[in-house]
C-alpha cells in the first residue's frame, strides 16, 4: 500500500489531496502510481492494469513523463 497526503490553504479555498493505492485481494504487488503537485494543480492517477505485462513500469512512466510534458507546455505558453 502506498499513500501521500498533502494540504494547503489559500485566501480563496483550502485544497487537500490524498492518494492511496492497494494491491487488493487478487494481486501480489501494487502496480498503480500517482503524482500530486499542489503548486501546479496537477493530480495524476495511473492504473497499473494489474496482471498486464509491465503494468507497474507503464504506470510509473506515466507519472514521471506526464508532469514534465504538462510543465513544458505551460512554460511554453507563458513564454509566448
Amino acid at each position: 500500500m502506498s499513500h501521500y497526503d498533502m494540504s494547503t490553504t489559500t485566501d480563496q479555498f483550502r485544497l487537500r489531496a490524498f492518494g492511496i493505492s492497494d494491491a487488493g485481494c487478487v494481486r501480489e504487488s501494487n502496480e498503480d502510481a500517482f503524482f500530486l503537485s499542489e503548486p501546479q494543480g496537477l493530480f495524476i492517477v495511473s492504473d497499473g492494469m494489474g496482471g498486464a505485462r509491465a503494468g507497474s513500469l507503464a504506470s510509473a512512466m506515466i507519472v514521471q513523463a506526464l508532469p514534465l510534458q504538462v510543465f513544458a507546455e505551460r512554460l511554453a505558453r507563458d513564454v509566448d
